[in-house]
């Protein structure tokens, strides 16, 4: 049966008692809890916490206190969040409590998205065709920025009460992402959105044109097909751009290629990489099955109602990972889920998958009702 995992907040455990907290968990049939060590720009709703309702969380801080001085010569330094100072005991106790139940500790990681850095150094983001910021995402191209996620990583990896990693957003990123207020008065076909995602700062224009991608000619085609979109004129030829772009997207594959296997040389616990499908996850500079060699396992999701496309998104991964490296995350609460009874069937489906693991989202974020039906699950041996 697929190992069962519950993404969750650290406040939300500190809130309602580590150790009860962690024991109703176990006795949901959950094995191992993904604990947020660091998190991007938020604002969450907590139906069952007992001493907040609403929280937006430290933005691009870490939970898990990393050791600040030892990247004082680096760029970017990484920023610890007040709360890991106001909960100094925290990670000690629920090692403890997850070592008492029998669960493993998941690093859940936030990589590339950091908006608060992303102010910081504007010189390290991503731009587009027409050199606009995108403060959300930290270029995966600039080594700067490389080398603030590969320290951090290795260090989070390093730690005794983490077991393994969850690492998420370790590519490029989509222009569309949720940002506050995002706003689109013009429509944006599918082609557009994938072209306002490329990236085109100094370091994609310098390592795309080291790689042999002609980055002036691909970025013109770019803004061209844009601003043609946003004129309502004929867009370019689909043949002749994707000529264009053609090798920028061989480009941002090898920078993410590079970049796991250079996690993978200093983490030696195991890692799973979060990404779309095969369909989706190309634009982000992500080949599943090369990177499979670098992780553990992939992880996908499926964030939508019922169970119809839940195997359509693993059989998209048919000939590209094997189901036995391949795990699931799933939204255990609205706008996917209404009712226990649902969110038990949409489990059991799952794990009918022969998949490697099954992840749900997220414990604070969905009524404990929820939660309290996964006994019966485990109870029947689903």
């Amino acid at each position: 049966m697929a190992r069962l995992q519950l993404f969750a907040y650290p406040w939300d455990l500190a809130d309602e008692g580590v150790e009860q907290t962690v024991a109703r968990i176990r006795s949901w049939g959950f094995e191992s809890i993904a604990v947020a060590v660091n998190y991007h720009t938020a604002k969450l709703l907590l139906p069952h916490n007992p001493k907040r309702k609403v929280v937006f969380p430290e933005a691009g801080r870490f939970y898990l206190p990393l050791e600040t001085a030892r990247y004082g010569d680096e760029r970017i330094v990484p920023l610890n969040s007040e709360w890991s100072r106001e909960n100094g005991d925290f990670w000690r106790r629920l090692r403890h409590a997850c070592d008492a139940e029998g669960l493993s500790v998941t690093a859940w990681m936030i990589g590339f998205h950091n908006t608060t850095l992303g102010y910081r150094h504007p010189e390290l983001v991503c731009r587009n065709a027409f050199g606009d910021p995108y403060y959300f995402c930290l270029c995966p191209s600039a080594e700067a920025a490389r080398r603030y996620v590969v320290g951090t990583t290795a260090e989070i990896a390093s730690r005794s009460v983490i077991d393994s990693l969850f690492l998420e957003s370790y590519h490029f990123m989509d222009f569309e992402h949720g940002y506050h207020h995002e706003m689109t008065g013009a429509f944006l076909s599918e082609t557009s959105k994938r072209l306002l995602s490329y990236c085109f700062c100094d370091a994609c224009m310098s390592g795309g044109a080291a790689f042999g991608a002609d980055m002036e000619r691909a970025r013109a085609a770019v803004a061209a097909a844009l601003e043609a979109e946003f004129a309502g004129d004929v867009p370019p030829p689909a043949a002749e751009l994707d000529e264009a772009i053609g090798p920028l997207a061989a480009y941002r594959k090898s920078v993410i290629a590079s970049l796991m296997r250079e996690i993978r040389r200093a983490v030696s616990k195991p890692i799973a990489l979060f990404t779309k499908p095969p369909a989706g996850c190309e634009d982000n500079g992500v080949d599943p099955g090369q990177l499979a060699s670098c992780a553990d396992w992939i992880e996908t999701y499926c964030y939508e109602p019922g169970i119809g496309r839940i195997s359509a998104v693993i059989e998209a991964f048919s000939g590209v990972v094997e189901r036995s490296k391949l795990r699931l995350a799933l939204r255990a609460g609205y706008p996917d889920v209404a009712s226990p009874d649902e969110l038990a069937a949409r489990l059991r489906h799952a794990q009918s998958l022969d998949l490697a693991g099954v992840s749900l989202y997220n414990y604070g974020q969905v009524p404990l009702a929820h939660w309290s039906c996964l006994s019966s699950i485990r109870n029947q041996g689903a």
